[in-house]
């Protein structure tokens, strides 16, 4: 009886055993199935504008301009900064139709855009035909980037950390295409049929993140956050507005100083640093490679730890403000070891800008105070913080003091 009576009691025992091991699987199993999909689409969102100022190198040649750089620079981020203004007032009322939608025409001019460096035309038609599809490019990858954090605000913390670690990864990609496309063949003739390949194997990454997308909205959990809810809709014109804005003011001050710090001073000054005979050409490809790779390397860090707290996460940004005296110094060669001290000091000022910067996305973008549809507005709101720090830095970068012409 005893040992008829104890083999119910173990069998309840195994079950119980088996049914936590079954329980602690799933507590393990990854509980944001659209954090690759938000890693991906961030590294499409801010692809062509990584991809273009990588090539530096090649648009100085085809131009005989040494200032390419900046000019580069602000033909992206005027439009984007502004784009991103006018998403505040009118939001994409279907993140899927507005994702597609980029994807789609960022793929197409990425495979257009190296149709220039190609054909033979004048190099002045060729120069303003280039600014021309840039600040289109700009427009919509501003439209990528807004709906991509303001639907992630929707999701955890994770998946906007996710989004921008994906920004970061995209530099250190093209840095990588760059590099490998530039060592093949770096003059004449061939040089421009590998930059013509950079171009392509950039818009060949966003067709098929697109297709990704495409695949990974079939996810019921995510499918049904696509379409945002038009009776709980935040209007910029609201009482709401107000509470979004006292609970992330001091995250949008942040993500925008972060902002313009970072683009006042890169791409285009410190790409005027001192060229050795040695490095030649490479030099603003180095500088460039530099920071995409550690400023990858601070947004990485983000997804793994926020810090520091929200009430503290504005002091690192503007101890940033240090990096104006710094590069000034360097580029303007009161620094004997140049490009090495610019090389150096571009490792702390990127990493800084992709750890930090992420952080205070991450706190404005999901304050825990407000709900799904405030949250998804001060996606929005911070999204516009970064192109509003891009857009004051573009203005900036007129103050900045030229480089010697020794530099050139």
């Amino acid at each position: 009886m005893k040992k008829e009576l104890n083999i119910p009691l173990m069998s309840d025992s195994i079950s119980d055993q088996l049914l936590e091991e079954s329980e602690a699987k799933k507590k393990a199993m990854p509980a944001n199935p659209e954090s690759l999909m938000f890693f991906c689409l961030g590294n499409t969102s801010l692809l062509c504008f990584n991809i273009i100022i990588n090539a530096i190198d090649i648009y100085n040649k085809l131009t005989g301009r040494t200032d390419m750089a900046g000019i580069l620079n602000r033909t992206y981020n005027f439009p984007n900064a502004l784009m991103a203004l006018l998403l505040c007032f009118f939001k994409p009322t279907n993140y899927k139709i507005s994702i597609i939608f980029a994807l789609g025409s960022l793929s197409f001019i990425m495979c257009f855009l190296p149709i220039f460096i190609l054909i033979d035309i004048d190099d002045r038609v060729m120069f303003y035909l280039t600014l021309s599809i840039i600040g289109l490019t700009g427009v919509i990858s501003s439209l990528l980037f807004s709906s991509v954090f303001s639907m992630a605000s929707q999701f955890s913390p994770v998946s906007s950390a996710m989004a921008s670690s994906g920004c970061g990864c995209c530099g250190v990609l093209a840095s990588v295409l760059r590099i490998i496309t530039k060592a093949i063949a770096a003059t004449g003739k061939a040089n421009l049929y590998s930059t013509a390949a950079y171009f392509f194997i950039s818009a060949a990454i966003i067709f098929f993140t697109l297709i990704f997308f495409i695949v990974k909205i079939r996810n019921p959990e995510i499918k049904e956050k696509l379409v945002p809810k038009v009776e709980e809709k935040v209007s910029i014109f609201s009482r709401e507005t107000i509470t979004v804005i006292k609970s992330i003011w001091v995250s949008w001050l942040s993500v925008f100083a972060n902002f313009l710090i970072t683009l006042s001073i890169f791409p285009g000054y410190v790409t005027g640093t001192y060229t050795p005979p040695k490095i030649r050409d490479w030099t603003p490809v180095i500088v460039v490679a530099i920071f995409c790779v550690f400023d990858w390397v601070g947004r990485a860090g983000s997804g793994l730890k926020v810090w520091p707290p929200r009430l503290f996460a504005w002091i690192p940004i503007v101890l940033r403000f240090f990096s104006f005296p710094i590069f000034i110094f360097s580029i303007q060669k009161r620094f004997k070891a140049e490009p090495w001290w610019t090389f150096a000091w571009m490792i702390p000022f990127a990493i800084s800008n992709g750890y930090f910067g992420t952080v205070q996305i991450i706190y404005g973008s999901n304050p825990d105070e407000l709900n799904s549809e405030q949250k998804k507005f001060a996606g929005f709101i911070i999204s516009f913080a970064v192109n509003a720090g891009i857009l004051c830095a573009m203005g900036l970068t007129f103050l900045m003091p030229k480089p010697p012409e020794y530099n050139q």
